[in-house]
């Protein structure tokens, strides 16, 4: 077989040619094209006399990574004449001599089915060219001194490693001269390896300084010359490289499929250092596409890699991309980590430009953390590197991060000079991602100064160059500046159908995630969209459809959960995942209870809907003015990020050390805190008098079932009251009130199977050194004693490993310690919140949320009969604490609290909780209620004493 790629005049060019045997005649197949397409196929004789042409339906389609099946098209498009349509040709050709030239009668192929590359670069013509770029005194030097073979090669080699030693101390320019030079002397010698060493050099060179055009056709050189003398290291690398342009670039796809080339290359010639580095490659090339869940895998397997070959640059690397891959999914304490693990990497080994670009990637990390004025210095010196070394690429990026960081700083005008300095770089070296990035950026700018007409023009050119190239997230987030821009605008049809696009964009990537912590942190941009577009409808009057978006983006992660544990088709997830107002009604009037949701949108405003079994009603409620302030941590999204609770409900009231049971010690208590208990039924009463005043006329029957954002998740609402004629009238006395995360998910745990055969597993008081509590300890034993299947862990026995080994099958969990509300397992996890045991050795080990995600539980009930049980990390997926973590390992009901509760009173609730339950009858719900009820009746101008439990779930 002969493969060439030859221009015939100003004709086509042959593409690929092979010999082989068609009825028993030796005959030649022949694929012709044009630059970018191919567009005959023909059949000749051995003298090269036509004898047929090959029809149309016989010539494949190029379909992502592989031709898949007779295509019936004339034509087969490509980007580039060398090597894709080369590449291209040859599966044409195989396909050909597979299909086309068989023996009809036996059905077998006849002729060889191997063929080989030969395609070769012109190194006349090149030599031409380079005569163009290189010193006449150079040229002289070489071509009229008759050097020696010997000498010429001793020369270039010199040449060589002068532009490594240059590339290495980044002086970018120099390098690329010398490689030329050596490349002219090697041209010279007919040196074809070193020929294509030196093109892949200046390639990767061009590509380090933004260049990416250059870079393409050096690198093609290499590849073709690579193949050519059959050296598949430097075919690898060219593959590699290519794939690192095209990623550039913004041609994703294309550059996995160079980056999959070159892993197979690396797998077959068992290089692992590069191999890691090929990994590192794909994952970057998926976090374009939003697959960040493959993104970490191949980062992970980039840093094992590096670090069994002690290999510090393939590790710094790897760090990198790492915290790349977790600022995108919003994890930007675990990004800082990473980035800072790189930049030390970076100063050590010497590398300029990783330096300049770990700078860079801490300031988009800091800057995500509201660091604004520190993230400016990160890209100040990501700014003085890269234009120190001439990195186009790296100047572009600085410049989008002073932007984006003044734009933070309401900077607005600032901030637009600088992405447009962006901009421009980006057009100057063809990189299309960074362009559209520019575009985006400068939208969000004028959006911020109400010019929303500009706005949207700067959107949709980077919602045209994202839907190019590919890029999810960038479509995503422009679709939701471009809903918010018609929203601006009152254009409300545009507004929606922008927004609904970027919701189903940002499903898919959350979809594709696999693991719940990354999903919940993900979600916290994403969940802008849904509120822009909950909005949208409640403006124009629509509040089903509003209702109906708002529940959509409730809990998302947590619903995938259940979804899973109850082995729902995708059918049947997709079924409740879009619940409908009617399907809402029919649950509420299968369960007899009202659903009322809260959700914070701009400023001060809330909305409200109740849905009960003969209709919904639906309100904006305007906060007062105080209800600004916060003592709660801000949530991400297009709007002021405030819960409004604050001044007016204590983020943290330790009652631990009250004795209601003793008078004179709770009186001298009163005296040392004279104003706490004032200050919190006020927050109560104006609670009440903000959030169900304006709607207690819709309010009937017997149960609430309550559905809050974050925001307003500490609202302790059974202590809710308003002054009535005959004193105070909680909430409570009215209604039994329970919590839930979302309606799908309330009707999914309906259908939870959990274990109720009344066996329970009872923590009391581990033995601890700090302070004991005995009052948990009797609360334990209380309860061994009225649940005959239970076994209780109490002291030296409440250790973490015991309690993990008896939790997997027991209908009942109890437990009665102290709880840490702020405990995180690492500085990066999205889960707070853990439940202090014992190690046996009198000292605290603490069992953290995230370990209890992780369990397998079959419980049908949990109490945390500890303090501030109900807290956790504020995210738009909800509050990520130990509530959260017990209802994702299986359990759907969970009783918690919302700040620190009294040792002795908590003993009698609980007591009177499981005495309703279990002798009683009573759902859980109602057994919570009257048990609170009962200490409400003894302490009626007490609410912290009782008000702080909660019911979530089932």
């Amino acid at each position: 077989m002969t493969n060439s790629i030859n221009k015939v005049g100003s004709g086509p060019y042959l593409i690929s040619s092979y010999t082989t045997q068609r009825n028993n005649s030796p005959v030649i197949l022949e694929l012709w094209g044009s630059e970018n397409l191919v567009t005959k196929g023909v059949v000749k004789n051995l003298e090269g006399k036509q004898i047929s042409e090959i029809p149309p339906s016989r010539i494949y389609k190029e379909e992502g990574q592989s031709i898949t099946g007779p295509a019936l098209l004339t034509y087969v498009k490509v980007t580039q004449l060398s090597p894709v349509l080369h590449t291209l040709g040859k599966k044409c050709i195989a396909w050909l001599v597979s299909s086309v030239d068989t023996d009809r009668s036996s059905g077998k192929e006849t002729g060889d089915s191997d063929y080989n590359s030969e395609t070769f670069v012109n190194l006349e013509a090149e030599k031409a060219s380079l005569q163009k770029f290189l010193p006449s005194v150079f040229l002289e030097d070489v071509e009229q001194n008759h050097h020696t073979e010997k000498e010429l090669d001793k020369f270039g080699a010199k040449l060589f490693d002068n532009g490594n030693l240059a590339d290495q101390n980044a002086r970018f320019p120099d390098a690329i001269e010398w490689f030329k030079k050596a490349l002219f002397v090697h041209i010279l010698l007919q040196d074809k390896k070193t020929v294509g060493a030196c093109y892949g050099n200046i390639g990767t060179i061009y590509y380090s300084l933004g260049d990416y055009q250059k870079a393409i056709e050096y690198l093609e050189k290499r590849l073709q010359i690579a193949s050519e003398i059959k050296d598949r290291e430097g075919e690898g690398r060219a593959n590699g490289n290519l794939g690192n342009v095209y990623d550039s670039i913004g041609e994703h796809k294309k550059a996995i499929l160079y980056h999959e080339r070159h892993l197979e290359i690396t797998i077959e010639t068992d290089d692992k250092v590069t191999e890691g580095s090929v990994y590192g490659n794909l994952g970057c090339a998926y976090s374009s596409l939003g697959e960040y869940q493959k993104t970490i895998q191949y980062h992970e397997k980039q840093l094992k890699i590096a670090n069994d070959m002690e290999n510090q640059a393939g590790e710094g690397l790897a760090y990198s991309g790492l915290g790349n891959a977790y600022h995108l999914l919003g994890s930007y304490q675990q990004a800082v980590s990473y980035h800072e693990k790189d930049l030390q990497i970076a100063k050590e080994i010497g590398d300029k430009v990783g330096e300049g670009t770990a700078y860079g990637n801490l300031g988009n990390s800091i800057h995500s953390l509201g660091e604004d004025r520190k993230a400016i210095q990160y890209y100040k010196k990501h700014l003085e590197i890269a234009q120190e070394v001439g990195n186009r690429a790296g100047e572009a990026a600085a410049y989008t991060g002073l932007g984006n960081a003044y734009d933070s700083l309401e900077e607005y005008h600032k901030a637009i000079q600088f992405f447009k300095k962006s901009l421009q770089i980006a057009k100057e070296i063809g990189h299309k991602a960074g362009e559209g990035i520019a575009y985006g950026n400068l939208g969000n700018a004028y959006l911020s100064l109400g010019e929303y007409r500009k706005a949207i023009q700067y959107h949709e050119q980077c919602l045209q160059i994202a839907s190019e190239i590919g890029d999810r997230v960038s479509q995503a987030k422009t679709n939701h500046n471009l809903g918010f821009s018609f929203f601006k605008l009152q254009k409300y049809s545009k507004s929606e159908k922008a927004l609904a696009q970027s919701i189903a964009t940002y499903s898919k990537i959350q979809t594709d995630l696999g693991r719940d912590e990354w999903k919940i942190s993900i979600f916290e941009e994403q969940s802008s969209a849904y509120r822009s577009l909950e909005r949208n409808y409640f403006t124009t009057g629509n509040a089903e459809r509003s209702l109906e978006i708002c529940e959509k983006g409730r809990a998302r992660s947590l619903f995938d959960i259940y979804c899973n544990r109850l082995g729902l088709s995708k059918k049947a997830q997709e079924v409740k995942e879009n619940i409908t107002f009617e399907q809402m009604r029919a649950i509420a009037e299968r369960e007899k209870t009202s659903f009322i949701y809260f959700s914070k949108s701009l400023n001060n405003e809330v909305h409200v809907w109740i849905v009960k079994k003969d209709g919904m009603h639906s309100k904006k409620i305007e906060l007062p003015e105080g209800f600004k302030t916060t003592a709660l941590p801000t949530l991400g999204g297009d709007e002021p990020r405030r819960s409004f609770i604050g001044d007016y409900l204590p983020v943290r009231v330790d009652f631990s050390s009250f004795d209601f049971e003793d008078e004179s010690e709770q009186s001298k208590e009163k005296e040392e805190q004279p104003d706490e208990n004032a200050h919190l039924c006020e927050g109560l009463e104006r609670c009440y008098q903000a959030l169900i005043a304006p709607i207690e006329e819709w309010l009937d029957g017997k149960k609430l079932t309550i559905i809050t954002d974050a925001t307003m998740r500490d609202v302790p609402f059974a202590a809710l009251y308003k002054n009535g004629p005959n004193g105070r009238e909680y909430l409570i006395d009215k209604y039994t009130i329970s919590m839930a995360p979302s309606l799908r998910i309330f009707d999914l745990l309906q259908e939870q199977k959990s274990q109720k055969d009344g066996s329970a597993l009872i923590v009391a008081d581990p033995a601890i050194k700090e302070k004991r509590l005995p009052g948990a300890k009797m609360e334990g034993e209380t309860l061994a004693r009225k649940i005959p299947n239970s076994k209780l862990l109490s002291e030296d026995t409440a250790t973490a490993e015991a309690v993990k080994q008896a939790v997997s099958n027991t209908s009942i969990l109890h437990f009665a310690c102290h709880g840490s509300a702020d405990a995180r397992i690492n500085r990066d996890s999205v889960f707070e919140g853990a439940l202090c045991l014992t190690n046996g050795k009198g000292e605290k080990e603490l069992l953290f949320a995230d370990e209890i995600q992780k369990l397998d539980l079959k419980a049908d009930l949990v109490v945390l009969s500890a303090c501030q049980t109900g807290k956790g990390a504020l995210r738009r997926e909800g509050v990520i604490g130990l509530s959260r973590a017990f209802l994702g390992a299986g359990v759907p009901s969970v009783i918690a609290t919302h700040w620190s509760v009294s040792d002795y009173v908590t003993q009698e609730i609980v007591s009177d909780f499981y005495t309703n339950l279990i002798d009683k009858k009573m759902a859980k719900a109602e057994a919570l209620r009257q048990a609170m009820l009962t200490q409400r009746k003894a302490h009626p101008e007490k609410p912290e004493v009782w008000g702080a439990f909660f019911l979530i779930g089932k």
